[in-house]
């Protein structure tokens, strides 16, 4: 998706990289932390608008399935909105979402919404012939 979208490899390398950062910060260092849960929490913003983009490319020839990729970055936007704000709240000391609201809330957006809907859209797309052949646009 993001090779055909004509982004960089950085985006790629920043969604592989900065899960294991977050972790090491929260072990190590809250600087280390903040950084890098912000940091990530901008490369999946970064994504959910290139899959918004897919989704409407994707919707021309299968609306049902452009509708879940769609909702799919919706949710995932909602869930690092969460992410952030817990993030910088923890690091700053303001009000942040406790661990159990952020398992009721950025957990479920995250895994039943963007994970559960991206794998239902792209597996429609691709059981449909939908995608265009690398190199092609749409």
């Amino acid at each position: 998706l993001l090779v055909r979208r004509g982004h960089s490899a950085w985006l790629a390398v920043a969604l592989a990289v900065l899960p294991p950062m977050v972790g090491l910060g929260i072990t190590f260092s809250p600087g280390l932390e903040v950084f890098a849960a912000l940091a990530f929490t901008g490369a999946l913003v970064a994504l959910a608008v290139t899959l918004l983009v897919e989704a409407r490319v994707v919707s021309r020839r299968l609306p049902g399935a452009g509708v879940l990729l769609g909702a799919s970055a919706c949710f995932l936007l909602l869930g690092m909105v969460l992410g952030a704000w817990y993030a910088l709240g923890e690091y700053a000391g303001l009000p942040a979402p406790a661990i159990p609201t952020m398992v009721n809330t950025h957990a479920v957006l995250n895994g039943g919404g963007f994970g559960l809907l991206s794998v239902l859209g792209w597996w429609w797309t691709a059981y449909a012939g939908a995608l265009d052949a690398p190199g092609e646009t749409s």
